[in-house]
């Protein structure tokens, strides 16, 4: 049986992943109580996507409201983050 062997850069985007996940369970109930979401899509090469949905997927301050909370909570806890992108 052949084992995968993983390389250096999978293993950092699987743990910026996780700390993603983990960072964005803090601010989710700010989100839920405008009616919105977001989870993280991926991480490729220490670019993070978030997925935003409900509410916030069409509002236009959205960016104003994802700049100054999901950005600062994502890169404040997770210093291998090169950048941060949001899809709806």
């Amino acid at each position: 049986m052949e084992k995968k062997i993983k390389n250096k850069k999978n293993l950092i985007d699987e743990k910026i992943f996780k700390k993603a996940e983990k960072a964005l369970e803090k601010i989710k109930p700010f989100l839920q109580g405008h009616g919105g979401d977001a989870d993280i899509e991926s991480v490729k090469n220490a670019v993070v996507t978030v997925k935003i949905k409900g509410h916030c997927a069409n509002c236009e301050l959205s960016s104003y409201t994802f700049g100054i909370t999901v950005d600062r909570m994502l890169k404040d806890n997770i210093s291998e983050i090169k950048k941060i992108i949001y899809i709806s």
